[in-house]
């Protein structure tokens, strides 16, 4: 589950074991936060030309099997057997502590170029900020940012 771009990699890796793998993804497109609709859609294409299957604006409501997993329901849509079900769904900035201090947020705390927030003297790094209304949520990234 997740077509951001952990997912994409993570299915393409499956893939290239030889088994049937199949992408769903919650929003109407793959690679949400970093691609436009039409450039998606070009993506899509080729990974399904890989023989990767892709299904968007899927909510997945229930892993499925009680002693080991048998698939997935999509909620308002089928149900997909499965022998494993990975989930790549990405991240969500923790931010109780910069709130508490009353520094601005977005979708993530928000930093200049210096990684500095609307405090100036408060620094944030790693996948709980945002700069540029870019939030990044991958670990080298956060490696970087770090130097």
């Amino acid at each position: 589950m997740g077509g951001g771009l952990l997912g994409l990699e993570l299915a393409k890796q499956i893939k290239n074991c030889n088994l049937d793998t199949t992408i769903v993804e919650f929003f109407p497109r793959l690679l949400p936060r970093q691609l436009d609709d039409e450039c998606a859609e070009m993506l899509k294409a080729e990974i399904e030309k890989m023989g990767i299957k892709v299904i968007l604006n899927a909510a997945t409501e229930e892993i499925l099997g009680a002693d080991s997993v048998e698939g997935i329901k999509i909620k308002d849509g089928p149900e997909i057997k499965a022998d494993t079900v990975l989930i790549q769904a990405g991240i969500r900035p923790r931010t109780e502590l910069a709130e508490k201090a009353k520094i601005q947020q977005n979708r993530g705390i928000i930093v200049n170029q210096f990684l500095q927030t609307s405090d100036k003297d408060i620094f944030a790094v790693g996948d709980v900020i945002e700069y540029k209304s870019q939030t990044w949520g991958i670990i080298p990234a956060c490696i970087e940012q770090s130097r």
